[in-house]
């Protein structure tokens, strides 16, 4: 699993039409202004997600992972590539 730029992502997206308007390379760019640091993830070119991150207070941070993408049914759960993120998240550190 590889953390992608903006370009990539967009390439990504190029191929999936379908993808939804908050998976976007813009609008995590947009969110940036908002206090938001957008990270994007591919997994086999058939998964991806775009996750906002945003600290908190008393050294929390916020992840917010709207819509992701997925090749096939539509539906993306909790399943080894949702672990695996979950995991590889835990581990990214946020600087300004």
């Amino acid at each position: 699993m590889d953390i992608v730029n903006l370009s990539e992502w967009n390439k990504f997206l190029g191929t999936h039409p379908n993808a939804h308007l908050l998976q976007m390379g813009e609008w995590g760019e947009l969110k940036k202004d908002f206090g938001w640091k957008p990270l994007r993830f591919i997994l086999n070119n058939k998964t991806g997600v775009q996750i906002l991150f945003r600290r908190l207070p008393l050294g929390l941070t916020l992840g917010y992972m709207p819509k992701p993408v997925e090749v096939g049914s539509g539906q993306w759960t909790v399943n080894s590539f949702g672990w695996r993120l979950i995991l590889f998240a835990k581990r990214i550190t946020l600087s300004s």
